[in-house]
């Protein structure tokens, strides 16, 4: 479908660009959208890469968006060092100058546990640059009335648990500035 407001490439992103693959760098995806209207709002499922894509991610190339959509996989790894390292250099990218707006955990997944805390496997979360919100401690318990399961079998899953409990001191949601 065209709509002057969207702009379609059949291209993946990755860490590293595949030409073969059409596979392109975040960098040379933001290079390519239009440098008119506001910030882009990036959407990004791609099924456990996500990681290396933050990782490699340039803080530049990340400010470039208002917004950002992920689904993030694999979180029951975390404990694994490389992986777990690899994840945390990620979510540092995105907090330099990101705040979380939303989080869902995504019931297709399966529900653990990482150093003692409750964690799904699968995490929905959305976020929004700094400049954009003013910070507040989270008030909410996921899920919210709004929240859908992604499998329509199972039940939403609880984020009742550190650190997703209103007033957890490490989560601060975003209010959008009027």
């Amino acid at each position: 479908v065209e709509h002057p407001n969207f702009t379609w490439h059949r291209l993946g992103v990755a860490a590293t660009a595949k030409a073969k693959s059409s596979l392109i760098t975040l960098a040379e995806m933001a290079a390519m959208l239009p440098q008119t209207g506001g910030a882009p709002i990036l959407k990004m499922d791609i099924e456990g890469a996500e990681w290396e894509v933050l990782a490699t991610a340039s803080r530049e190339t990340l400010a470039q968006f208002a917004q950002i959509s992920l689904e993030l996989h694999d979180l029951l790894r975390l404990q694994e060092p490389e992986y777990g390292a690899l994840v945390l250099k990620a979510l540092e990218n995105l907090s330099a100058d990101f705040v979380i707006v939303h989080v869902h955990a995504n019931n297709c997944g399966i529900f653990g546990y990482v150093g003692g805390f409750p964690m799904p496997d699968i995490l929905e979360i959305s976020l929004i640059r700094r400049d954009l919100a003013a910070t507040v401690p989270s008030q909410t318990w996921y899920p919210t009335p709004f929240d859908r399961s992604n499998w329509r079998g199972g039940m939403d899953l609880p984020l009742w648990g550190f650190p997703f409990v209103p007033g957890s001191a490490s989560l601060e949601l975003a209010s959008i500035r009027a």
